[in-house]
């Protein structure tokens, strides 16, 4: 049996967004090495803080200091990392605030165990201006008394993300991708309702009868509908403005999208015939196709 294939992806980007109420009360807390709750009407103290009580939902205007020594309530050892991600209870609050906890190994960690924020020297208005929870030997009462002022104009919060995986498309995908390598386009023709499916499926989506008998079909088509994309996004290659379509070959009973290419957005059109540009070095992906041109008038 043909092996499927594998392919490891790793996406890292970074974004910036603005906070305001008491999130942004409660970052620019952090900033001043300070840990900030909101009071509901019940005299409850919660962190991080609220806009709104969960309970009446009457605004909660009132913004006190906890502590930023507290204890752990529990907690989940995180083996890649080395760390631990902790819910903290802070002196003075409520509730708790997960936050990691740097300890040597996870049999240093218990329930109950009393922890200190260990703040980082230059501050931003983060979570992360608390590095991490470290051991401590006792608590301490809260913080003086006292509210962090508003924070000038909007604050804004940068995050980065960054994701690692593994994609295996299966047995029928990975079959119709090395197809695809070798310039060739194959579809999946259903035994039952005589349905041709591009890429094939393992079963016909229509009526769930599978498998699918591979079928050949054409490298060209038409336009049955398309978008042109003005706003950039991570890892894009080609330039803006462009046309995604959604293209159906001749001898297939569905559409599926890809790039246009070689055409101005503003003389695409639905129903426009196209054919397939193969890339120079082809693997098995979708990217085997560079993107789908125009045909001229009166070709074949």
């Amino acid at each position: 049996m043909t092996e499927p294939l594998r392919a490891h992806h790793e996406i890292s980007f970074r974004y910036r967004h603005s906070v305001g109420g008491a999130k942004a009360r409660f970052l620019a807390g952090l900033r001043d090495a300070r840990i900030l709750a909101s009071v509901g009407a019940d005299g409850r103290v919660t962190v991080p803080p609220v806009d709104w009580d969960p309970e009446t939902g009457t605004p909660t205007t009132e913004l006190v200091p906890v502590g930023d020594r507290g204890i752990v309530a529990s907690w989940t050892w995180d083996g890649p990392t080395g760390k631990a991600v902790a819910l903290v209870r802070p002196v003075g609050a409520d509730t708790c605030m997960v936050h990691v906890v740097d300890v040597a190994d996870e049999t240093a960690l218990r329930t109950g165990m009393v922890v200190r924020a260990d703040w980082r020297a230059e501050r931003t208005g983060s979570i992360t201006d608390i590095r991490a929870f470290v051991p401590c030997d006792s608590l301490v009462p809260a913080a003086a008394a006292g509210v962090a002022a508003e924070p000038p104009g909007d604050l804004a919060v940068v995050s980065e993300t960054c994701l690692s995986y593994t994609f295996e498309p299966g047995l029928v995908l990975s079959d119709f991708l090395r197809t695809l390598a070798n310039r060739r386009i194959a579809g999946g023709r259903c035994v039952s309702c005589d349905g041709v499916y591009v890429p094939p499926r393992p079963k016909c989506p229509d009526c769930m009868v599978g498998p699918m008998q591979p079928v050949p079909v054409s490298e060209q088509g038409i336009i049955t509908a398309f978008t042109v994309v003005h706003v950039p996004f991570h890892g894009m290659e080609v330039d803006l403005p462009f046309v995604c379509a959604w293209i159906r070959l001749a001898g297939a009973s569905v559409s599926f999208a890809h790039l246009l290419g070689g055409v101005s957005p503003a003389d695409v059109t639905v129903g426009q015939r196209v054919e397939a540009v193969w890339a120079t070095d082809t693997e098995p992906s979708w990217e085997s196709i560079r993107w789908f041109r125009p045909i001229a008038e009166g070709t074949p």
